[in-house]
């Protein structure tokens, strides 16, 4: 089993139904969810945003390995898009992974 570190990030409004649904996914297409950081608002860092971020950072249980999981996080972000576009907002929540530990 890994442990993976997964960094949500969305400026979308409504902010939190967004990492709420990202969660949603990931704990479908990725592992388990063990842990759940708070809640935390930050600026956009690297380019221009009127919205602040709603941030957390997830601690996961995945049988995936580094790669399975990467290709997950995209699909999931492509998914999360495409709904995105059917609301009119411009991009889908963020997900970064942050750190895997892998066990063999």
């Amino acid at each position: 089993m890994n442990e993976v570190f997964l960094l949500l990030g969305s400026d979308i409004e409504p902010r939190d139904k967004y990492l709420a649904m990202a969660e949603e996914n990931i704990t479908v297409s990725i592992g388990t969810i063990t842990k759940r950081s708070e809640i935390y608002e930050s600026e956009a860092y690297g380019f221009n945003s009127d919205k602040n971020f709603l941030n957390c950072v997830l601690l996961l249980s995945s049988k995936l390995s580094a790669e399975a999981i990467l290709t997950q996080i995209h699909i999931i972000e492509k998914k999360m898009e495409e709904k995105d576009q059917i609301l009119g907002t411009p991009h889908a929540p963020l997900i970064s992974i942050f750190f895997i530990s892998t066990t063999k």
